[in-house]
């Protein structure tokens, strides 16, 4: 019996064939999903990978909206490759991660007493010392301490010594008017044969080293010169001064035996009173 096949059909070893050519994923522009090859069948066209996973019209996409993020300020949606869309939230104060910042604190400052010192809140969870009190502390202040006077004091006027090569001298001091004093230097029971140079040290205070002064021969005395010990700085002898001349006769004499000092007698202290 005579079979006679298809327009769209053609007869090969005994039997009809279809005459359609089916499509290719490149002839149909597609790189994804399952498609009509335009024959009657389906066509694979692959899936997406990467960061693009959605397959939409036969094209790979990036998913939208996939994550949020910090981005200027506010928070940002981000595609799944990273690349930035629409803002999702105004932060109003900034933001980090993926939170809005929530308002700062405005400090709203108090004072209070803590170990006998002035401490400072912030009322941000800040503290801090701020103000460290000699006569202690009330009320977030300072306790005022006793009034008194600064006063000059000398735990005695004159300092002697008898040096190792033989004389005797003597610093004596006098007080002008509050921190300004006077010194004044002399050989007991004899004269200076020879010149002689003189300066004062104060030995509490090492970096006060005052000028040196140069005198004639046959005096028993110098002059007075002034001095200011207003440099004080604390409270009692031991922050007091103490002062020491040294005298060089002649004065160019580098031998040891040349040298002569007043001894450490004299201090000049500071008293409240």
């Amino acid at each position: 019996m005579k079979e006679y096949c298809g327009a769209d059909e053609f007869c090969s070893g005994g039997q009809c064939l279809s005459d359609c050519t089916p499509f290719t994923c490149i002839q149909l522009a597609v790189y994804c999903g399952t498609w009509d090859d335009n024959c009657g069948d389906m066509l694979d066209c692959g899936t997406c990978g990467g960061c693009a996973t959605e397959c939409v019209g036969g094209m790979c996409q990036e998913q939208s909206h996939y994550e949020y993020a910090c981005h200027n300020g506010n928070l940002w949606w981000f595609d799944s490759c990273g690349g930035i869309e629409d803002m999702m939230t105004p932060c109003e104060w900034g933001c980090e991660g993926t939170t809005c910042n929530d308002q700062p604190c405005q400090p709203d400052y108090s004072y209070y007493c803590s170990g006998g010192d002035v401490w400072e809140d912030d009322g941000c969870g800040n503290q801090q010392e701020i103000e460290n009190c000699q006569y202690g502390c009330e009320d977030g202040l300072c306790v005022s301490g006793p009034s008194c006077t600064d006063l000059y004091l000398a735990n005695q006027s004159t300092s002697c010594h008898t040096n190792p090569s033989g004389p005797t001298v003597c610093l004596t001091l006098d007080q002008v008017s509050g921190a300004s004093w006077r010194y004044q230097i002399c050989k007991q029971g004899s004269i200076f044969d020879s010149g002689f140079s003189h300066h004062l040290e104060d030995l509490n205070y090492p970096p006060e080293d005052f000028y040196t002064y140069f005198e004639g021969s046959n005096i028993q005395c110098t002059d007075w010169t002034d001095i200011d010990l207003s440099y004080i700085s604390g409270y009692g002898s031991s922050n007091g001064a103490l002062l020491v001349a040294y005298i060089l006769s002649p004065p160019t004499c580098v031998d040891p035996s040349c040298e002569f000092n007043t001894g450490t007698d004299v201090t000049v202290y500071l008293e409240c009173q």
